[in-house]
């Protein structure tokens, strides 16, 4: 602590060299607070949206083609592990233009008894 006065006196004597230091330390912890966000969210992306325990099953050619039929829902259920099986259609569509495209998922009405029980439907 002895030399604390010729920093203080140092740091003042460029002025512009001591704002460009301490605005770079300032933007490098910025982007590490940035950059960590975007990490750990593309990390815990696919657990925290469904869930550890859900998986889900499509057909080989993909979402956008056709569906899995629906007779497999009992075969699936009955394999061990499993505690709920659900069914869900996609609509593709586009609304007012060819740009706005939209994605529907409708489900029937098992899926509140399964993931949601305590949600209450209003008919």
């Amino acid at each position: 602590m002895k030399y604390l006065h010729l920093i203080w006196a140092t740091l003042f004597r460029r002025k512009a060299r001591t704002v460009l230091t301490l605005l770079s330390v300032l933007v490098a912890f910025l982007l590490f607070g940035l950059l960590d966000t975007v990490r750990s969210s593309f990390a815990n992306a696919g657990q925290t949206a469904a869930g550890r325990d859900r998986i889900v099953v499509t057909p080989k050619t993909g979402m956008m083609s056709k569906s899995l039929p629906y007779s497999l829902l009992a075969k699936i259920k009955e394999m061990p592990g499993v505690a709920g099986v659900d069914y869900a259609s996609y609509v593709f569509g586009t609304y007012q233009d060819p740009k706005n495209s939209i994605i529907v998922e409708a489900h029937p009405d098992s899926f509140w008894d399964i993931y949601a029980p305590e949600v209450q439907i209003a008919s």
